[in-house]
């Protein structure tokens, strides 16, 4: 045994000596030059490749062989072979030059027995060669570094911790060729011995003239795009520098200018909520963090909010766009995975921290941030790291906003049978304005004051272990956690029930006579409604556990994980009441009344412009509603201990088995299990109503329990001196938080309404498997990855279902409704067969044509499948197409509804600049069939068999009952989402002088979505044939319409710079209006334009060995205290004015200044 160990040693040397003898003079003159070297003694894998990063040398060595030994530290003036030599030294083993550097392996018999069986294999089979790629100055991991062996053609990209890895590689020398955006091309030769696996770490970048910058945006970009070009799917790459800098405080805000995405924002804050990807709401986005889905904190719905995850401790963000066999099939409109910072990427011990502060315009309040990382590698080859970050967040935010409802008016026109008609008569598909003269009049207008106070924090806890070369280990833990207080304060100022009552001649219409809009009261109200949401907390916690293991060729992955979102909010306060002023010439200006009719129409001018909306009123009629006397208690409710949770329990497991240079690169197959469970718990309800003070006719004033009022001006906002009378903030609180003082006092009696537990018990549970099998073919410089994912879901759940029996007076018979309260199940099985085939074509490293097909499907909810009827009787004239008959509604789910398939198209074209920078286009179709809709049934001969329930009511209907089944049904048209993308970053390195660190930034995204929404008209009218109006029908139509919240168009135009230690951007964003819903007359609702111009500038510098970074960021540039932050309109289509209805003010323009050091 000994002797034949010993024989395969020389024939390994022997191997190796002939390997030698055929190096290039280059690779001997380097190796003879003379080098400054200063090493300390530490790990002896980590001291190799800090020889190699200095000495530029490769230094391959055996991971197994080199564990657990530590170096000598080699300091001085010496020849690479000197000073490993050196550093070699008392550890048994020895380097001989290699192709390219040097190759370090047992020296002596007791080193050849350390290596064991692998030495015997030594030189025998195919090889195995690992490594990393890293940025030269500061040992930092370059991403998505392309790898290729010249001799096989093979190539790879490098992993989150710039690693790469070739499992079948011949014994002998093999050429490396690395590209990096950034860096130029370079090519190193390794030997590498069959039976082992060899390692090698490459280090890009040795002068000045040839390293990118590694702090800051060049840095961010480099790492980005490197990714997007080596992918095998078209993505987007969002993510920080190399030393783990990410811009942004949230994710949302992160993304907003990415190509192909739209964001949502909070009016209230301004902050980014979610995000729309290539036209699709933020439902059909699947969104993970560490691996595993987000959690819906409510319970109630599917779309994750990205407002609470803060961003300082993320990696990177990439949006999938078009999606692998291996992926999830959620995505209709992206996958979009958030990675947080592994703590063996980051340097050996590392602490960071930053504070910065953002303040708005006087009054509108600021933020506050503080964010503190640590992170440390420990072991005899520092393999295992673990990282700890917390972030806080707080904001005080105060902002304004008007809300106004109206009506088209000021009459309506004639109807089909040539008579003056009516509201009814008046056919939703025709277009405003109806005839020449036609405005838009307000019938109220709320001013709200709205008070946000929130503290959100994120702790994110890593740790990763790689106990060998073949085998990562790591477990992430994140918790993001947002507590808020919000007070609103509305004050609306309208008429009491405006109708068109009138019916009167019209000038305008040679005196016809039209019904015409105005109001029967001669009074106008001021209604305030203040409502409290206090100390809301919403929180989510995800775990995942990640293992990969390579054996030779196959690489096992394994993550396991579980997420929990959960949302609670203690208490939810309102108090309404109202302050009356009679309609005279003292109180209303004369603008108020249309001169045609003498009518009071609005109390507001016709509707044109986005100005804030003021009320037409004298200065004494301000003065009489400033100046009111304390308003009267009435009613107050305190709605207590509202709930909801969702949670996600994930597993995965898969094999890749590599087969090296042939054609067939790689089979691929994996599992995946999926349990979600959703609940929501209702809330409790105290209701105090007001009364008489006992034993007198006195009426208890709001002043009595300490709420103080004061006028406030909206100079600023509104353009004027006018004040708006509003409860004092602090009183108020103070009183919505003890409302028992009420009855305490004897101003209110107490009525609780408990939370039904039967309610609690509603489910849903989601449980799904899912199977795939995916393989890359590659036909010269064409890459072909195609695969099939299997997926199979179950759902089952548990609602609420009930009859409820109105009287005359609306009081519902509650006996007779619990007694029919029960939870209704139901389960559904569906099983989903989801082909996927990628296309990318590589003339060259950095060109990339792309093409590809997947698919997707979304499920119809339990409730939309059960054949359960939930039945609603009204006795009340409230019903039909006129609203004045009794009603019999029934709610019923259809068991033959199908899952909606999305069938996704995508072709695009990239090519990526040496000097980070990219060119990239793409256009991309999605057709979606099955769309689920509403369908209306009216009519017992309609609507099938149906039993009528025993209550008494039912056994004597009314002749005059309108009967309607309503039921969801399967779209039979097809929905449609198709588009294009383009984007154009590049750096102006051929400037000259200073204006080299210039760059320039553009993307542009166009974005049609299409389909078919059944409306329903509830009054067609009926006449006979000498046109008198007989009856009523309800009717049915179609009209296409887009998907809601998605803009046609949205870009970003950007100028950037970067040069010794600058940091700066200027970045103008935005995003087209978009429609979100429908209604009559060409009055469809829409978020109107958003834009930005922002500015941000970092310096970087050092002080006592501390990497220093200084921020300042101006946004909302071009936004001045009266503009507002967000709009809603209505309208602006097809011929139909553009009228504005909300606007949310929040101050403009805001700076922030930070300040953060690395250690």
């Amino acid at each position: 045994m000994g002797t034949n160990l010993f024989r395969a040693m020389l024939l390994a040397s022997a191997g190796v000596s002939a390997a030698f003898g055929v190096l290039a003079p280059a690779a001997a003159e380097a190796q003879e030059a003379v080098y400054q070297i200063d090493i300390p003694a530490q790990p002896l894998s980590d001291a190799l490749r800090a020889l190699g990063r200095v000495t530029k040398q490769n230094i391959v060595f055996n991971g197994q062989t080199v564990r657990g030994k530590r170096s000598v530290a080699v300091r001085g003036r010496m020849t690479a072979a000197e000073a490993l030599g050196q550093m070699l030294g008392g550890s048994g083993l020895k380097a001989a030059p290699s192709a390219g550097g040097y190759m370090v392996q047992a020296g002596n018999a007791s080193g050849a027995a350390s290596g064991g069986a692998q030495q015997v294999r030594a030189g025998q089979g195919n090889a195995v060669l690992v490594g990393s790629v890293r940025d030269h100055k500061t040992g930092a991991a370059l991403k998505g570094a392309r790898v290729e062996v010249v001799e096989t053609g093979e190539s790879t990209a490098t992993g989150d911790l710039g690693d790469f890895r070739f499992a079948r590689l011949p014994t002998g020398e093999v050429t490396l060729r690395i590209s990096y955006l950034g860096f130029p091309e370079q090519t190193e030769s390794v030997s590498v011995v069959g039976g082992l696996t060899n390692r090698t770490d490459i280090y890009l970048g040795s002068g000045a003239t040839t390293e990118i910058v590694v702090i800051g945006q060049v840095s961010a970009r480099a790492q980005a795009l490197n990714q997007e070009r080596t992918a095998e799917n078209s993505t987007t790459v969002i993510s920080g520098d190399l030393l783990g800098n990410f811009n942004g405080n949230t994710i949302s805000d992160s993304l907003r200018r990415a190509p192909g995405v739209a964001f949502t924002s909070d009016d209230l804050t301004g902050d980014g909520v979610n995000i729309v990807v290539r036209g699709l709401a933020p439902d059909y986005n699947q969104v993970k963090l560490n691996g595993i889905a987000l959690p819906e904190a409510t319970g109630k719905g599917r779309a994750a909010s990205l407002n609470n995850i803060l961003a300082d401790s993320v990696s990177e963000i990439k949006i999938s766009k078009t999606l692998l066999a291996s992926q999830d099939s959620a995505g209709t409109g992206g996958l979009v995975e958030i990675e947080t910072k592994s703590p063996l990427d980051r340097p050996k011990r590392y602490f960071n921290i930053s504070a910065d502060t953002t303040q708005r315009r006087k009054g509108f309040g600021e933020d506050r941030q503080f964010a503190a990382t640590a992170s440390a590698r420990f072991g005899a080859d520092e393999n295992f790291g673990v990282s700890a970050s917390f972030q806080l967040r707080q904001q005080d935010v105060t902002s304004y906003s008007y809300a106004a409802g109206g009506v088209p008016a000021a009459y309506l026109p004639l109807a089909p049978n040539g008579a003056p008609g009516s509201l009814s008569e008046l056919d939703p598909r025709r277009l405003f304005p109806f005839e020449s003269g036609g405005a838009y009049y307000l019938n109220s207008v709320a001013l709200t004051t709205t008070r946000v106070k929130s503290d959100t924090s994120n702790v994110a806890l890593s740790a990763e272990w790689q106990p060998d070369v073949s085998t990562n280990l790591r477990v992430d833990y994140v918790r993001s956690r947002r507590k808020s207080d919000r007070l609103d304060i509305s004050n609306s100022i309208g008429l009491q029930s405006p109708n068109y009552w009138f019916l009167l001649p019209v000038a305008s219409q040679g005196g016809e006579t039209r019904f015409v809009y105005g109001s029967q009261s001669n009074e106008l109200t001021s209604d305030t409604r203040a409502t409290y949401f206090r100390d809301k907390l919403e929180s989510t916690d995800t775990l995942n556990f990640r293992a990969e293991h390579s054996i030779g060729p196959l690489i096992l992955k394994l993550s396991s994980g579980y997420a929990r979102g959960s949302t609670h909010l203690p208490s939810y306060s309102s108090l309404a009441f109202a302050t009356v002023l009679p309609i005279n010439a003292a109180n209303v200006l004369p603008q108020a009344v249309n001169p045609e009719t003498g009518t009071v129409v609005s109390l507001f001018a016709p509707r044109s412009g986005r100005e804030f909306p003021q009320p037409l009123l004298t200065p004494a009629g301000f003065d009489a509603l400033r100046n009111a006397p304390s308003p009267t208690f009435g009613l107050f409710r305190d709605t207590k201990d509202e709930r909801g949770r969702s949670s996600n329990w994930n597993s995965q497991f898969s094999a890749k088995y590599e087969f090296g240079s042939g054609m067939l690169k790689y089979i691929e197959a994996g599992l995946t299990y999926n349990r979600a469970r959703f609940r929501s718990q209702p809330s409790s309800t105290s209701l105090f109503y007001g009364q008489y003070y006992p034993g007198t006719m006195d009426i208890p004033l709001l002043s009595e329990f300490g709420i103080e009022f004061e006028n406030q001006s909206l100079a600023g906002i509104a353009g004027s001196d006018t004040a708006y009378r509003f409860p004092v903030r602090r009183s108020l609180v103070d009183f919505m938080r003890n409302p028992d003082l009420l009855v305490d006092r004897g101003a209110a009696f107490r009525v609780d309404i408990a939370a039904d537990p039967l309610i609690a018990q509603q489910y849903t549970h989601e449980d799904g498997l899912a199977g795939y099998v995916q393989a890359r073919v590659d036909i010269g410089k064409v890459e072909v990855i195609a695969g099939l994912r299997v997926d199979r879901g179950r759902v089952a759940a548990g609602f609420i279902n009930s009859i409820d029996i109105y009287d005359e007076l609306y009081n519902r018979d509650e006996a007779y409704y619990l007694e029919n309260l029960k939870i209704v199940e139901g389960t559904d099985v569906l099983t989903s067969y989801l082909p996927r085939i990628l296309v990318n074509y590589r003339p060259t490293d950095n060109l990339v044509v792309r093409a590809g097909y997947y698919s997707t499907v979304a499920r119809p909810q339990i409730e939309q499948l059960s054949s359960a009827r939930y039945i609603t009787y009204f006795a009340a004239p409230c019903c039909g197409p006129t609203y004045t008959q009794p009603g019999l509604i029934i709610t019923q789910g259809n068991p033959a509804l199908k899952p909606a398939r999305t069938h996704n198209f995508d072709v695009g074209v990239e090519w990526y600049d040496g000097q980070v920078g990219a060119i990239k286009a793409s256009i991309f179709h999605k057709r979606i069939s099955n769309l689920i809709e509403s369908n209306l049934i009216t009519g017992f001969d309609n609507i099938g068999d149906f039993e009528l329930p025993d209550h008494p009511v039912f056994s004597n209907l009314p002749s005059n009952l309108a009967v309607e089944l309503r039921y969801p049904v399967n779209n039979p048209d097809v929905a449609t989402v198709w588009g294009g993308e383009i984007s154009v970053e590049r750096r102006l390195t051929f400037l000259p002088g200073v204006l080299s660190g210039l760059g320039v930034y553009a993307n542009y995204t166009y974005s049609k979505s299409k389909k078919q929404l059944t409306e329903i008209w509830y009054t067609s009218p009926i006449y006979d044939p000498d046109g008198a109006l007989v009856n009523f029908e309800t009717i049915s139509y179609q009209r296409p319409v887009p998907f809601d919240y998605a803009p046609r168009h949205s870009g970003t135009l950007g100028l950037t710079y970067t040069r010794k230690g600058f940091d700066a951007s200027l970045f103008y964003t935005r995003q087209d209006r978009a429609q979100n819903g429908s209604d009559y007359y060409g009055l469809d609702p829409y978020a109107e334009v958003i834009s930005s111009l922002d500015f941000r500038g970092v310096y970087n510098f050092r002080v006592a060995g501390s990497d220093m970074r200084l921020s300042l960021e101006a946004l909302n540039l071009l936004k001045g205290k009266s503009d507002p932050q967000s709009e809603r309109s209505r309208g602006g289509q097809n011929g139909v004015p553009k009228i504005y209805t909300h606007g949310y003010y929040l101050g403009g323009r805001s700076v922030a200044i930070g300040l953060s050091a690395s250690f």
